[in-house]
């Protein structure tokens, strides 16, 4: 009799062993995170780049245009092109202002005016008397919800030839345009 007990016994662990759930283990699991700087960027070139280049953070290199000559020591230059553009990946609006100068020296008392046309717009006169004369180049654009953005303005100058017959001689006439963008 105690041997047909430990073989039940033993029948009864091997068969606890051979019906037993078996072993589970829990997900793993993988967080994965990222982040996207918020990007603003504007600038000048001496020829178009075009929408699509302005939507690409990595082709959006616009050149150092510095410096454009309105008029020599012979003539007043006629329609000196300028291209201001802005990128960003900002979701909100955007607000481009330009601020312009006569252009003046500082060996004579006289100064040169000029008209600026931007876009489509009418020219706009920047008179000989006139400091940091406002013009809002984009007012509130809406930059989207997704990915990358930006416009693009042409910018043509002209002396005023009345201002320049009558400026005094100088090799030095210079004015400054400050370009600030802003994002909302």
């Amino acid at each position: 009799m105690k041997k047909t007990i430990a073989i039940l016994l033993v029948l009864a662990v091997v068969m606890t062993g051979l019906f037993a759930a078996p072993p589970t283990a829990g997900d793993a699991t993988l967080t994965l995170n990222g982040k996207v700087g918020a990007v603003l960027k504007h600038g000048l070139s001496d020829s178009t780049m075009g929408v699509e280049s302005i939507k690409d953070a990595a082709l959006y290199t616009p050149g150092a245009t510095s410096e454009k000559v309105l008029f020599d020591a012979e003539s007043v230059k006629e329609n000196v092109k300028v291209f201001y553009s802005y990128m960003t990946n900002w979701k909100g609006t955007v607000t481009a202002t330009a601020k312009f100068n006569p252009l003046a020296s500082a060996d004579v008392d006289t100064k040169v005016g000029y008209t600026v046309k931007i876009g489509a717009d009418t020219p706009t006169a920047v008179a000989s008397s006139d400091a940091n004369k406002a013009i809002v180049l984009f007012n509130g654009v809406s930059t989207g919800t997704a990915g990358f953005a930006g416009a693009e303005k042409e910018l043509v100058f002209n002396a005023d030839a009345a201002d320049y017959k009558a400026a005094a001689a100088a090799d030095n006439y210079t004015a400054t345009v400050t370009f600030e963008i802003a994002a909302n």
